[in-house]
């Protein structure tokens, strides 16, 4: 059984690129808010604990992330849509069915390659 998450919007402080302009660019990504499971008798939601992990039941995800327009973005699911803003960013809408976790990461360094697989495992 699936379950249905939103994202709260996260924002990051300005600027994007590491001190002295060095063009690296930062990324800080934490997997938040968690997913609970709902049991017979209640909620499964302990907080973090350092030598553990979260509970991850499967989840549908539709993520909307906004970056400057010079970064490429990568993440989980199915990129559903990709508009450039007036104010210099670019949103990039993700979907993703039955999956434990979210995760993106983005960088001007990447590079976009495309291969169409095909084989008969494939569905």
């Amino acid at each position: 059984m699936s379950s249905s998450k939103s994202l709260s919007t996260i924002s990051f402080p300005k600027p994007w690129s590491a001190p002295a302009g060095s063009g690296i660019s930062c990324s800080p990504v934490s997997g938040s808010p968690k997913l609970a499971s709902g049991g017979t008798e209640a909620w499964n939601c302990h907080q973090f604990h350092g030598a553990t992990e979260f509970f991850a039941d499967f989840g549908v995800y539709d993520v909307k992330i906004t970056v400057p327009q010079f970064e490429v973005v990568g993440a989980t699911g199915l990129e559903v849509d990709n508009v450039d803003n007036p104010d210099g960013t670019r949103s990039v809408t993700y979907h993703a069915d039955d999956v434990h976790d979210f995760a993106w990461t983005a960088s001007p360094h990447y590079r976009c390659t495309k291969t169409r697989l095909s084989a008969a495992w494939v569905p």
